[in-house]
């Protein structure tokens, strides 16, 4: 899957989903990070399964940073619009770090969502989160985003300990295990 279609032309979550395993997968083994043979399985709870040549399953959950404010309104647009929306961050700008502030809290907000979800998932050894960026202002500044998020991903990890890696895809590059081996 290569593409995801716009809102008004059949697109889907698992579309959505499939884009970004393929975006996280491309990542991973550009950075000589994929162990092979690996089995990827779709399911539901969790919306992957990685299987590797050990048997032991990974569960890959998909889990969108944003706004539902923002989606409506991209929505509506996209119904409006032949050539789709174009959303525009502030015309006023963010002030010092407002903009990687209020980008973390989108991600936080994500993935504890995902985590309180953990006990009904099937079962697998560890549970991965990609968060793919759908703000309306993107991560800012990559550096202060990690020093902000770095901390609060070691606490989550520590209070769940079924938490493998989590990663943000950020327009095209993802943000690999923030907290630990970040590349």
């Amino acid at each position: 899957m290569r593409d995801v279609p716009r809102r008004t032309e059949g697109r889907s979550k698992k579309r959505y989903e499939r884009y970004y395993l393929g975006l996280y997968l491309l990542a991973l083994a550009e950075h000589r990070l994929l162990r092979f043979p690996l089995k990827v399985l779709e399911g539901e709870s969790s919306d992957f399964v990685l299987v590797g040549k050990s048997g032991e399953e990974t569960g890959l959950e998909i889990t969108r940073a944003t706004d539902e404010d923002l989606q409506a309104t991209m929505t509506r647009a996209e119904r409006n619009l032949s050539d789709g929306p174009a959303i525009i961050a502030s015309s006023f700008g963010y002030g010092g770090d407002q903009l990687e502030m209020e980008w973390c809290a989108l991600v936080r907000t994500a993935v504890e969502k995902k985590v309180a979800k953990l006990s009904g998932f099937k079962p697998a050894s560890r549970y991965d989160v990609l968060v793919p960026d759908d703000t309306r202002m993107g991560s800012g500044d990559r550096r202060k985003v990690i020093q902000v998020l770095t901390p609060w991903v070691r606490e989550l990890k520590r209070r769940e300990p079924r938490l493998g890696t989590i990663s943000v895809a950020a327009s095209l590059d993802v943000l690999y295990d923030i907290g630990e081996h970040l590349w």
